[in-house]
């Protein structure tokens, strides 16, 4: 499939970089309720650029991985990791979203849809700490444009099912109370949700 080039960067593509750039200096050091706590449902290429960005800016990371073998190499890069094969609820995403301020999903959906939402929706819009939630998609859900220019402004098209699923899970995660932006008026918790696709994210 021909997407097309991908016009650069968009806007939450921006706010994600400035996300990773660090927003709390590095030379004053924050006691551990003070820092922020980063969850990354999927710990691939993406999460572990961001990781290694944030790292020195005094933030607690989590990933998580399917298996075990995945969370020994989470924590031998230095970072909490909990097992979620999104067969099933985990008690430890559980408890780790009672600490969380930002979440960074790029874990891809299945056939059931989102694996998280499905487990962890509750769990998300409750907890108590969480700022904001970024959503890594694909460019995929344009469909095939022919080599011609795409960008945000551009209609999703998916061709194939998989593309398909991507846009009803993103759908689904600015769907959470709270939406693309903060709403005043939620009167539970909320955070603000944002998309980002990427090129080369699993579609």
């Amino acid at each position: 499939m021909n997407v097309g080039w991908v016009k650069p960067p968009c806007e939450t593509t921006r706010k994600l970089l400035g996300l990773a750039r660090g927003l709390y200096p590095t030379y004053k050091m924050q006691r551990a309720s003070d820092m922020n706590h980063l969850l990354c449902f999927g710990f691939g290429f993406s999460a572990r650029a961001l990781a290694a960005r944030l790292s020195p800016h005094q933030w607690q990371l989590t990933g998580t991985s399917t298996s075990e073998a995945g969370c020994a190499a989470i924590r031998a890069a230095g970072h909490a990791a909990v097992r979620f094969d999104g067969a099933a609820p985990s008690v430890n995403v559980a408890a780790a979203l009672a600490t969380v301020t930002h979440v960074i999903v790029s874990a891809p959906p299945g056939e059931a849809g989102d694996p998280v939402l499905r487990y962890h929706r509750d769990d998300l819009r409750t907890a108590p700490q969480l700022k904001w939630i970024g959503y890594l998609s694909t460019v995929g859900v344009y469909g095939d444009h022919g080599g011609a220019w795409v960008d945000e402004a551009t209609p999703a098209k998916p061709g194939i099912p998989r593309s398909l699923r991507r846009l009803e899970a993103e759908q689904a995660w600015l769907a959470l109370p709270g939406g693309p932006s903060r709403r005043a008026d939620c009167r539970s918790h909320c955070a603000p949700a944002h998309k980002c696709r990427t090129a080369g994210t699993r579609q």
